[in-house]
């Protein structure tokens, strides 16, 4: 979303997982698991400097 719109992604994923887990389409280890990359993708994506602010 962030490339198409150059707009910086905001910290959606993260709801969307939680959403999941309430829901128990997810077990805890796969929420963990799922956290975890979503966390070092955010990461990676502020130490490249791959978007940039608004």
């Amino acid at each position: 979303m962030g490339l198409y719109y150059g707009l910086p992604v905001s910290v959606e994923p993260m709801k969307a997982l939680t959403a999941l887990i309430i829901a128990g389409t997810l077990t805890l280890n796969e929420f963990l698991v799922a956290g975890l990359l979503a966390s070092v993708a955010f990461l990676l994506i502020g130490q490249l400097r791959v978007l940039t602010a608004v």
